[in-house]
Formats: structure tokens, sequence, C-alpha cells
């Protein structure tokens, strides 16, 4: 897994670099399932998997990547639901100092992101969607954030 993920890291980063700006936030989303489904096996590899997020900036050359930004809020909130706090801790200190409008913005981004995705995807569903059951867990989650 560690592998796979350093892999995905390494594509987006490439991405970004040829300014295929669409692949950067996909990998940062899928990352995030990678790593919540980790963290439910146990799997040891899945440290390794939250670095490679963290890894991914949110804000290049001081420019906010809104979706990288959402990615990684989204991860936050799954990872406090889901109990681990060591691990969205890490999140959290990544994500000190981003600014309150940015982090307010990315917040309301993904709780009206719709289910359904405009495309047809292998998911059929938009990669921001977060549950209505999760909206709590992401809201505290966001408002535990140093703000900048």
């Amino acid at each position: 897994m560690s592998e796979v993920a350093g892999h995905l890291a390494a594509y987006a980063a490439a991405a970004r670099r040829a300014g295929i700006a669409f692949i950067t936030p996909v990998a940062a989303f899928d990352l995030g399932v990678v790593l919540i489904d980790a963290k439910r096996a146990k799997d040891p590899g899945a440290d390794d998997v939250l670095a490679c997020i963290l890894a991914i900036p949110h804000a290049p050359n001081g420019v906010s990547d809104p979706l990288v930004l959402e990615a990684k809020l989204k991860l936050g909130g799954a990872l406090e639901k889901l109990g681990d706090l060591e691990a969205a801790q890490k999140v959290r200190e990544a994500l000190a100092g981003t600014d309150d409008a940015a982090l307010d913005q990315a917040e309301t981004e993904l709780k009206e992101a719709p289910r359904c995705f405009h495309e047809v995807t292998d998911r059929g569903e938009d990669l921001r969607w977060v549950p209505p059951e999760d909206h709590p867990s992401l809201a505290s989650f966001v408002a535990s954030i140093p703000r900048g």
C-alpha cells in the first residue's frame, strides 16, 4: 500500500509540474479514501499513506488549491469520526495557518457538494461529497484548525 500511495503522490506532483491541475486533487481525494480504509483495517502502511497525502501541497507557491484543501478537510473530519485523533492532529497541523476564508469556503463547498457527479465515473459519486451524518465531524475538525 505504501508503494502505491507513493506513486499516486508522485503522479500528482508530476501532473502539477506539467500543468495538468485536475490530477492533484483527484490523487488527494483518492489517497484519503485509501487511508480511511487502511485505518479501518489497521493496515501498518496507513501512516505512509497519510504522509503522502500531507506531502501534496494545498497552497503551492502560496496560492490555494481549493480542491486539495477540501480533500484534506474531508480526511480530517473522517479521521476524527473514526476516532484516530493522532492522525487527525497531523492533518490539522498541516493545515494550521491556512487563510480563514479559504477554510470556510472549502467547508461550505464540501457540505454543499452533490452526491452524484456530473460526469460518468467508476464511483458515480462526487469526490467532494460528505454524507450529511458526517457534517458534524467535518465542522468540528475545521473549527479546530489554528487559523491564519
